[in-house]
């Protein structure tokens, strides 16, 4: 026999915990946590999922932008534009089918 409780922390992350053996009963949930059903569970993953995806385009986002500023910047002060890309790792638009 198995159990499995599903349980939100009060800052708003879920847990789960899990017991299995002839003998198993369910296991305790933390006294400051609320037990949530195995779909509540699901949703609130799928939400911090989809809130890390968000964040991690906007992160790639701005280094795209701070890398497109850095080659900018050093093709302004003359060096080559290759030398720039390269140092930058920034591609322009113009040449990204190179």
């Amino acid at each position: 026999m198995s159990y499995t409780v599903y349980y939100r922390q009060p800052d708003g992350s879920v847990s789960s915990r899990s017991v299995a053996g002839a003998h198993a009963e369910p296991p305790p949930i933390p006294e400051d946590a609320t037990e949530i059903t195995a779909d509540e569970y699901q949703a609130a993953l799928e939400q911090i999922r989809a809130a890390h995806s968000e964040q991690d385009q906007r992160v790639a986002e701005q280094d795209r932008q701070r890398q497109e500023q850095d080659y900018q910047a050093l093709v302004a002060l003359g060096l080559p534009a290759e030398t720039a890309q390269r140092l930058t790792g920034y591609v322009p638009d113009d040449r990204a089918d190179d």
